[in-house]
């Protein structure tokens, strides 16, 4: 290649190339065809074979090369920047070379065009009629609109390097953000094949075929567009919920309430429902629901944590009081401005008025979730596991009609009396003090040190077991993918130093009636010495290591699969710090999906493989950009859900909200060192609880906010009060 031509052109430019292979047949010199071979853009070598019968056949050979990724239509090749040498006579039992050059001649764009679709390819929302609205209940929504902005959606050029099985961001080259409706280009690209990724969708599903090979010809006259076609999320708003309360009078008439939208690029609101309540009634209620059928899935998305066919849904209530709609409620129109909802009353019934308020709501749904694969069939009766499902955003609207009354006068008070000055104790000179309330005990599972923690949480939750888990205790990134390992087994997990193996461990390997032992980690962690003293309770002591991290985590999740059977999900967190992975460890943990590390930037080739070899194709990735960056982001299979906060204590918050939202109970751990929250992780998720985080000075403002606010009503402290004082604990039960 010629000087000046960027770094990442010399790995991802090189074309596809046939080779084929003729014969120069005796007597006639007329060349026949033998064999054709495909050589990928990676490879830079081929091996041809050709048999003592076939060398008996011909005077001589020849290999002709040319693209084999020619375009359908014009014959012309994507990358005609090279220039092949076409033909050579092969000298038998030698290396033949072709020598091929590359011109930079031509570079070309790439434009995308991003076009929005609110019905998700069905019939559109059946419109009542287009209306203007009552003023006085629209001027919320019109208000809102006058700043409002419409969406912008941003794009990543991706470009697929040689040495890689997936694509890598196009050095140098900045990310475009488009509106609805507009076309912008990535320009002066080089002939190849890249890849459009859409970096922020805003609730819409992009149309799929978008994500393979794009590939770039060398035409600076033409570009090649590529149009991304976004439909409205299935998790945008599902329901709205009007409910309609009379109070004072009787013989309550019927009146009208219309479901209403409308946005910045309409001049009009628009009526989509309209329900009467009944006469006389006192309280009534109408749900527009969105369709929940699944069955067909051309452009469904997963849905949260199951992947079955979904029926509709029905109302616990009036089945009449529901009307089912043949679409979703969009978030956004076809401008990409936001929608407002609201309700209106066109017509007030004389002497009353109204009040209109809106709250957002979860629709939810319990999901009877069997227990593992792993159990027998009258386990799996006996304890059926019940999970909670919520869809995002219904809107529950609250429509109160009351009597118009004239407020009276207030009348003057006749010679209001002095108040009497309070009457002095009998005995001032020796008041009683009022007695102060000592601070309940705190619940905690105690240790002088990690270690003995470990063993106390054994103690305290483990009967007896037939597997124990060792781990070292001063170093995490082996030790943090073991949590959903131990759950599956209901192995507590033990934490011993390098290169001895501490007594109280032994003792309560003896207590638990453990035949099996596990290692998770290299010699580096747990030592031949650790694991010799292992063996006289297990003979053969199983150790899950790698050559680092990465691997070890690999290991351990084909270990999870092994035991579950269940492919296609996983959870990823950093390996570089540790609270992410252990403050998601519960939930891992309760679903049997393994937890694989990456770090910010890079994926290991041992993740990747894991990726390929059990299936996983939908991910739960845990941590902010500064731990796991956007890029590495879009390496992953599809990241159905990210949860980070503004710091660990604010994810580990998160975590509980968005998946123990029912817990009672949460176990408290510092955020400071690792030990305390990797022997908990398992029980936690044996009883379908939270983690939250502390520092050792007071519990986090989001931590205590969040307790205050849950059904939180049992906090157990892991660990000594080294890390999670008693008055931390106390703070929060207040």
């Amino acid at each position: 290649m010629p000087n000046g031509v960027p770094d990442y052109v010399k790995t991802m430019s090189k074309p596809r190339i046939t080779l084929e292979l003729f014969g120069k047949e005796k007597g006639t010199g007329q060349l026949i065809g033998i064999q054709n071979y495909d050589v990928e853009r990676q490879k830079n070598e081929v091996v041809i074979q050709i048999d003592s019968k076939t060398r008996g056949l011909y005077d001589e050979f020849v290999v002709r090369q040319d693209f084999s990724d020619k375009n359908s239509q014009d014959s012309s090749p994507i990358n005609t920047n090279w220039v092949l040498e076409k033909e050579k006579t092969v000298s038998l039992g030698k290396q033949n070379i072709f020598t091929n050059s590359y011109t930079d001649k031509h570079t070309g764009k790439i434009s995308v065009t991003k076009l929005l679709k609110n019905n998700y390819g069905r019939d559109s929302i059946p419109v009542v009629a287009n209306v203007a609205g009552n003023s006085r209940n629209e001027s919320s929504a019109t208000v809102a609109d006058k700043s409002a902005k419409p969406l912008e959606f941003t794009f990543q050029l991706f470009y697929f390097p040689e040495q890689y099985t997936i694509p890598v961001p196009v050095p140098g080259v900045e990310t475009i953000k488009i509106k609805a409706g507009e076309t912008k280009s990535f320009d002066n690209l080089y002939p190849g094949y890249y890849r459009l990724v859409e970096m922020e969708r805003h609730g819409f599903i992009p149309e799929p075929g978008n994500y393979g090979e794009i590939p770039l010809k060398n035409d600076e006259k033409k570009s090649t567009v590529v149009n991304f076609n976004g439909h409205a999320d299935a998790l945008n708003y599902r329901e709205f919920k009007i409910n309609k309360i009379w109070q004072d009078g009787e013989n309550y008439p019927s009146t009208v309430l219309r479901l209403m939208r409308k946005s910045a690029s309409m001049q009009k609101a628009e009526e989509i429902g309209r329900f009467s309540t009944e006469k006389g009634k006192k309280e009534d209620y109408h749900i527009f629901r969105a369709n929940y059928s699944y069955r067909d899935r051309e452009y469904m998305p997963t849905m949260i944590g199951f992947d079955e066919e979904i029926s509709d849904m029905h109302d616990s209530g009036d089945d009449k009081k529901v009307t089912k709609y043949p679409n979703y409620f969009p978030k956004y129109d076809e401008k990409g401005y936001e929608y407002r909802y609201f309700v209106d009353e066109p017509s007030i019934p004389n002497g009353y008025e109204a009040k209109i308020e809106s709250e957002n709501v979860e629709v939810c749904r319990e999901l009877h979730d069997p227990t593992p694969v792993s159990m027998d069939m009258e386990a799996r009766d006996r304890n059926p596991r019940v999970d909670k499902i919520c869809f995002v955003n219904g809107i529950n609207f609250k429509v109160t009609n009351k009597k118009k009354t004239t407020p009276e006068k207030p009348k003057k008070p006749e010679n209001p009396k002095k108040p009497e000055k309070p009457k002095q104790p009998e005995n001032p000179s020796n008041p009683q003090r009022p007695r102060t309330p000592s601070n309940p005990p705190v619940d905690r599972v105690p240790g002088k040190d990690r270690v003995e923690t470990s063993v106390n949480v054994s103690k305290k939750y483990y009967s007896s077991a037939k597997t124990v888990i060792v781990v070292r205790k001063d170093l995490f990134p082996d030790s943090m993918t073991a949590t959903v390992l131990s759950k599956l087994l209901n192995a507590p997990i033990l934490l011993t130093d390098v290169d001895k193996l501490e007594d109280i461990i032994k003792d309560e390997i003896k207590r638990l009636g453990a035949k099996e032992i596990i290692i998770v980690g290299g010699p580096n962690s747990v030592s031949e010495n650790v694991k010799k003293e292992l063996e006289y309770f297990d003979s053969e002591v199983e150790r899950i290591s790698g050559s680092d991290r990465y691997e070890t985590s690999d290991k351990v999740a084909r270990r999870v699969v092994g035991i579950t059977g269940n492919l296609n999900k996983a959870v990823i967190a950093s390996g570089e710090v540790f609270p992410d992975a252990l403050a998601i460890s519960p939930f891992a943990a309760s679903k049997g999906y393994p937890i694989l590390l990456v770090k910010k930037d890079s994926i290991s080739d041992k993740v990747k493989a894991a990726f390929k070899d059990l299936g996983i194709n939908r991910v739960y990735l845990i941590g902010g950009y500064n731990t796991i960056s956007k890029s590495t982001e879009m390496m992953l299979p599809h990241v159905h859900e990210r949860i980070a906060g503004v710091d660990r204590y604010e994810t580990s918050v998160l975590i509980a909200r968005s998946k123990f939202g029912d817990s009672s109970r949460a176990f408290l751990v510092s955020g400071e060192v690792f030990a305390d929250a990797l022997v908990v992780g398992p029980v936690a998720g044996k009883y379908n609880e939270p983690i939250l985080l502390t520092t050792r000075n007071n519990a986090p403002t989001v931590v205590s906010d969040y307790v205050k606010k849950s059904k939180i009503r049992n906090i157990i402290a892991i660990g000594g009060e080294k890390y999670v004082p008693n008055s931390v604990i106390n703070s929060l039960k207040k």
